[in-house]
């Protein structure tokens, strides 16, 4: 995910405040619990030796989960929720 050695290209090394979390895990905003955990884990093992990139990594992810918890709360159904739903009937 990183692409080369250019450090600005590198969305964990980007200020929290300016990086979509989905941006930084690099899935969309549609991506199921499954992807995002998996999305996590991905880039967390690409940045073992950063620590600084791995906060920002599981900031993101916990921003993801709280935002869909909101969602959930308000009784909006985001499109991942969705199509879970329609795997667990299928």
């Amino acid at each position: 995910m990183n692409q080369g050695n250019d450090p600005a290209s590198d969305p964990t090394r980007q200020p929290q405040a300016e990086t979509d979390p989905y941006q930084l895990l690099g899935i969309g905003e549609d991506a199921s619990f499954d992807e995002v955990q998996a999305a996590r884990q991905v880039r967390i093992s690409e940045l073992e030796n950063d620590p600084i990139a791995c906060s920002r990594v599981e900031a993101a992810y916990d921003a993801i989960l709280m935002n869909r918890l909101r969602e959930r709360q308000q009784g909006r159904v985001s499109t991942a929720a969705r199509s879970a739903s329609q795997r667990e009937q299928g």
